[in-house]
């Protein structure tokens, strides 16, 4: 068994002589070569500007209800799509023509009734009380008969 031990020391020291070998001529091998420079610039604070293109939908943090107090054809409009607005601004304004129309109707038919309250209450008109004078008489008439 002693021949045995023996030989399986030689091997060990063989393979470590190996190794001892191949680690020393790697090591000179390294450092043989020269190590490659590597290119430099001076540091300068600079911005970085970066735009990144895709598709997508922009869509804003609060959405809100817009309506006229009336219908009508805009005469002008005062803000661009996308334009920022805080409640009150006057974003556009509708042709005033119609409403101005309604209006004078509206005041026509005002003074319309004005006079006609007026002739009412001065009595009315001759034809109306001489009807209305009939009416009364025909049923006193009727009246009686009963």
């Amino acid at each position: 068994m002693g021949a045995k031990r023996v030989m399986h020391m030689k091997k060990i020291l063989a393979v470590a002589a190996v190794a001892v070998v191949v680690a020393l001529s790697w090591a000179v091998y390294q450092r043989g070569k020269r190590l490659k420079e590597a290119p430099f610039v001076k540091v300068a604070r600079e911005t970085v500007v970066s735009a990144v293109t895709t598709n997508g939908r922009v869509e804003p943090l609060e959405w809100a209800a817009v309506s006229a107090e009336r219908a009508g054809v805009l005469e002008r409009v005062h803000v661009e799509r996308g334009s920022k607005v805080q409640r009150g601004d006057l974003l556009a304004e509708v042709d005033r023509a119609a409403a101005r129309a309604e209006v004078e109707a509206a005041e026509a038919r005002v003074a319309q009734a004005r006079t006609e309250l007026e002739v009412i209450s001065a009595g009315g008109p001759a034809a109306e009380l001489a009807e209305i004078q009939g009416e009364l008489s025909r049923l006193a008439i009727e009246l009686e008969a009963a």
